[in-house]
């Protein structure tokens, strides 16, 4: 899913977009997107690919409910996204409105800070509301480098500390400081045998894999006793269940290696091991008694120390290119010796992309933050704020976008000279805009939200709300016979990635043998959905024998609580997306009885009755809703769990609410149903083959995480007023057309931007080569809109996404 474009279903804050009335009149008839762009390619053999490519994206909108325009006579465009990472750049529009830029990485000043001050800072206690993300693998990064990461590289070349080079680069200088002798050191080579029982005995607890990798890493800290813990690798074991198992390996790894290997239990129950600090480590003292240095003040002990400089938390703006949000977050944790949980961020954000977010972290100096940025890696961290909360999911406006819309084609533009294409793009492209910023866009799902696999996330869901939970373990569990056969056919030509070969071997490992352990070595770490399910149904007891084979719902169970739940809410959005279709083709744009708002949101709408002349709200029967002052309450009109009403046929007519006012359920419990035709389709779809044969009005179920309350979400969004848009002519496909924060930044301090990063941004042509166009699109949406929908809107379907050769990365 893109977790950009919409994170959440309810978010806790929503944007203040635009809330002037639709325009008068009806609007055109709407029809289903059934191919629009259909002579909007180029010629030359381009349009059979691209109408290929345009089929396939139909398909799938078709199979997510999205088949609708708000204003299909608009002519379109065609053009590819996201064929750089740099051609997608999202940034956080924080509460107050102010869109987040990375304009500094430099340390708040304050009263002198220790800066020889340990660089890990032990939490003293929790924070109060921890953030529910589970731990994961916390391996540095491996991204391949880029010119972004020219500040970093400097500072590493600069210093030239081991810990600051990669790992391989340590190992090869090894030996230089070390104060050892040969023969002491032939010595400690020794004392890293294991010996074979206790090596069968760590494959038996880890796996082969994980063992050896074990094993590995005790030799490097005998052969390189003067190192601090932080210069060897972490190790990560694949998810253990069973309690005594994990007890058993704590156990035997202290045992064996005599305790210079340190073992850690992450939330979801797999094993962190790591190298022991020495014994004589300055980080082993306690540090709230170092001395101060250079006449520096110690830092920060207790509540009180923290309140000095601002509160507990610290905010910081996380900018990264190419990465996901947690997969920097797990990174930075690892470094700083924390737990994940102890970060806080509003949402996540897109892998393929340069995004700047904020992110907090509980009791984390500013100094021993900005430290990282020498290890990372394609991410930044600046902007420190110390503050006495933390961030909360949904704690943002929205996102602004710039989008980069390259090879883009436009109607009847063959035979046409490239200044007349031009023309025609900034006629075409002004008319799409300016219905995008008139009307909006029907506010669907997108189809990150489904899945990529061929079962989609809403059919998983669905089988799992019908209780027929083995037939969603084998949902989640299918592979194709294909991308098997190309991962067993060494001369295979097929482009597929080596994860998903990787994966259809594991899976068919495990559905042909019965046997977990060869096929959880086989499976890539990033499918945890699929690892969870196999070592729970592979399962042993070794002392008793007993097997679960077909323990369904506790397969199920030991899938991260919000990866578990993205299924079920997969369903909510297929029916939500099917009936707001169906709302748009009955109604348009009119309002009409029965039509659900939010409670609490119109009060300037409401009637002329007694109740609303004093300020009062009345709930669907006419009672009077009595609410605690605001100094007394938790919520806030924003609250997640909003009300509804629907309207009388009276305030229907009044002309008072419009189409932006409007709001349909996700189906639940806890929600109510639109009181006019489009409540009957919910029944309708639900209860049809595709819907499950599910009753909307029958919601909650036994087991916890499949019982749904539902929420609301509004019909049609709207961008915010600021949308603009340019268009560019450019030769190579790998010019970059925009400037990301870090390139201004870099300019600030003085660092030249790689002219091969940068390409040439004014389309100055190779010689002989033809020139494309491109559109650079900017514009804001509220946090819980997809920009890939409004982008559907502006393009009327002609948007097709990047597909990059596996061969040569993302």
């Amino acid at each position: 899913m893109d977790t950009t474009d919409g994170s959440e279903e309810q978010p806790r804050k929503r944007m203040r977009l635009s809330s002037q009335d639709a325009p008068e009149g009806p609007l055109p008839r709407t029809r289903t997107s059934t191919a629009p762009m259909k002579d909007h390619t180029s010629q030359d053999g381009t349009q059979s690919t691209e109408d290929t490519l345009r089929r396939a994206q139909l398909e799938k909108e078709v199979k997510a409910g999205i088949t609708v325009f708000v204003t299909p006579d608009t002519p379109g465009l065609s053009g590819l996204i996201k064929q750089r990472y740099t051609d997608f750049l999202v940034n956080e529009i924080l509460p107050s409105g102010q869109v987040l830029h990375l304009d500094n990485t430099a340390v708040p000043p304050r009263k002198r800070v220790a800066e020889e001050a340990p660089k890990t800072e032990t939490p003293a206690a929790a924070p109060k509301e921890k953030p529910t993300k589970d731990d994961a693998q916390t391996q540095p990064l491996n991204a391949e480098t880029n010119s972004h990461d020219v500040v970093a590289e400097e500072a590493r070349v600069k210093e030239g500390s081991p810990e600051t080079q990669p790992e391989r680069l340590v190992e090869m200088k090894a030996g230089e400081d070390e104060s050892k002798s040969e023969e002491a050191g032939r010595n400690e080579a020794r004392t890293a045998d294991v010996s074979p029982e206790d090596s069968s005995l760590l494959q038996s607890l880890f796996g082969e894999k994980v063992a050896k990798s074990v094993i590995a890493l005790h030799t490097k800290i005998l052969a390189r006793p003067g190192k601090k813990a932080r210069d060897f690798n972490t190790i990560t074991s694949a998810v253990i269940p069973d309690k005594d198992q994990r007890t058993s390996a704590h156990v035997a790894v202290r045992r064996i290696f005599s305790s210079r290997i340190d073992t850690v239990t992450a939330d979801d129950g797999a094993i962190r091991i790591s190298a022991a600090q020495p014994q004589n480590s300055w980080n082993n003292r306690d540090r709230t008694q170092a001395p101060s240095r250079n006449n520096s003040v110690p830092r920060a002990k207790g509540k009180a120390g923290w309140n000095e400089l601002g509160g507990e938390y610290l905010h910081f703006t996380l900018y990264k290119e190419n990465k996901d949000t947690m997969e920097v977050v797990y990174f930075i944790a690892s470094q700083l010796k924390l737990a994940t949980k102890h970060f806080q961020f509003a949402g996540t954000k897109d892998r393929r992309g340069v995004t700047a977010q904020r992110v907090s972290a509980y009791r984390v100096h500013a100094e021993t933050l900005a430290g990282i940025n020498k290890r990372l890696r394609g991410a930044k961290v600046g902007g420190y704020e110390y503050r006495p909360t933390g961030l909360e999911l949904g704690d943002l406006s929205g996102n602004e976008f710039l989008i980069t819309l390259r090879e883009c084609h436009f109607p009847d533009e063959n035979g046409s000279s490239l200044e007349q294409k031009v023309e025609l793009a900034k006629t075409v492209v002004g008319r799409a805009v300016g219905g995008l910023k008139r009307m909006g866009f029907l506010n669907y799902y997108g189809l990150q939200r489904f899945g990529s696999f061929a079962n989609g996330t809403d059919t998983v869901g669905m089988k799992m709300l019908k209780g027929d939970l083995e037939g969603a373990i084998n949902d989640i569990l299918f592979f194709s016979p294909d991308v098997l056969a190309a991962a067993q056919d060494p001369d295979s030509t097929s482009i597929i990635s080596a994860d998903d070969k990787a994966r259809a071997e594991a899976l068919h490992i495990w559905k042909t043998t019965g046997k977990s352990g060869p096929a959880l070595d086989r499976m890539p770490r990033k499918f945890q959905a699929e690892t969870a399910i196999v070592r729970h149904l592979g399962w042993t007891n070794r002392k008793t024998g007993e097997t679960r084979p077909h323990d369904w719902q506790g397969a199920l169970g030991m899938i991260q609580r919000n990866l578990r739940l993205m299924y079920v809410h997969a369903y909510q959005s297929l029916v939500w997306n099917v009936v707001v279709g169906k709302r748009w083709e009955l109604y348009g744009d009119r309002v009409v009885e029965g039509d659900l708002v939010i409670v609490g949101e119109h009060k300037d709408k409401e009637n002329g009755s007694t109740h609303a002349r004093l300020g009062e709200e009345l709930d669907d029967q006419g009672e009077v809703i009595v609410r605690p002052a605001l100094e007394d309450s938790a919520a806030t009109s924003e609250d997640p769990y909003a009300r509804a009403r629907a309207l009388s046929e009276e305030e229907a007519e009044s002309g008072q609410y419009n189409i932006y006012d409007i709001v349909l359920p996700l189906p639940g419990y806890d929600v109510e149903y639109p009181r006019n035709a489009i409540g009957d389709e919910y029944k309708t779809f639900m209860g049809s083959e595709r819907g499950g044969g599910l009753n909307p009005m029958d919601m909650r179920r036994k087991w916890k995480d499949v019982s749904l309350s539902g929420g609301y979400r509004k019909i049609v969004a709207r961008p915010g007023k600021d949308v603009s848009y340019e268009v560019r002519t450019y030769v190579r496909d790998d010019e970059q057309l925009v400037e990301t924060d870090l390139e201004r930044l870099q300019k600030r301090s003085g660092h030249a931007v790689s002219g091969e990063h940068r390409g040439d941004a004014n389309g100055a042509a190779d010689d002989g080569a033809e020139k494309k166009i491109a559109v650079v699109l900017k514009l804001q949406l509220g946090s819980s809109q997809y920009a890939t929908m409004a982008l559907r809107e502006l393009m009327k379907g002609g948007t097709m996404s990047f597909k990059p050769d596996f061969h040569g990365g993302r």
